[in-house]
């Protein structure tokens, strides 16, 4: 994997004409990519935090943007953690939980009249989980240790013991299909130019990667298109320039 080098491995993907025809393999090698990077890692939280991370180096996509803060510095100041661990679970429970995951089901619920409790996280019940050590709470079989045990009093194992599945939409496969024109049009090379704010080269970098399904990444793309379309909108050129 190291032999080739990033170049090499553009070189296969976005720009290649057959790549349309090399669905998979390219996927394959996109991912195969993400993982080189991450053998940059200086420690296991900047392992944790490039794989969580939508992009390497977001300040590459704005004209004359500085380098933004990491996002485990971010969430974790003034907190002192031994384990590493304990700090990704600190990042995800601050972060992505609170920012994603509730942000999510609420509008969801709300959208429908619903009222929508998560009685694990009571405070008492958050405090009680993070004075448990590490063990009660991750073992070879995975997280949620306590919960699993309490499961398998009750229910049978097949109920519990199997992946995990989403609500997402299917926004890669709109990408690249009725929504594509949409989307090119506002990642339009000149348009971006001309706008003067994203990096054209890189955030077409990005969309061809995404087109090609060397990189599926719907999530950075569709950042980037709300920005665009948000920017349509009046009084946006205003803000930005206050």
């Amino acid at each position: 994997m190291c032999a080739l080098s990033r170049r090499a491995w553009l070189m296969l993907g976005a720009g290649s004409p057959a790549a349309a025809s090399l669905t998979r393999p390219l996927r394959f090698l996109g991912k195969l990519e993400k993982r080189a990077a991450g053998m940059g890692a200086s420690s296991s939280l900047d392992l944790f935090v490039r794989s969580r991370s939508r992009v390497a180096h977001p300040h590459a996509l704005v004209i004359g943007a500085m380098p933004v803060p990491d996002l485990h510095d971010e969430l974790t100041a003034g907190v002192r953690l031994s384990d590493p661990l304990q700090t990704m679970m600190l990042v995800d429970f601050a972060g992505y939980l609170a920012d994603n995951n509730l942000v999510k089901v609420d509008r969801a619920s709300m959208g429908v009249s619903l009222e929508i409790r998560c009685p694990l996280l009571d405070h008492r019940v958050v405090e009680f989980a993070w004075s448990l050590p590490l063990a009660m709470r991750v073992g070879p079989a995975g997280g949620k240790r306590i919960l699993r045990d309490v499961l398998a009093r009750y229910l049978p194992q097949g109920l519990f013991e199997r992946p995990k599945r989403g609500f997402g939409v299917p926004i890669a496969t709109w990408l690249r299909g009725p929504l594509r024109d949409w989307a090119e049009s506002l990642l339009d090379e000149r348009r971006l130019l001309n706008q003067g704010i994203l990096e054209p080269a890189a955030v077409r970098g990005i969309w061809r990667r995404h087109q090609t399904d060397w990189c599926d990444c719907p999530e950075l793309v569709w950042n980037l298109l709300m920005f665009q379309a948000w920017l349509d909108s009046p009084g946006a050129v205003s803000q930005i320039a206050h």
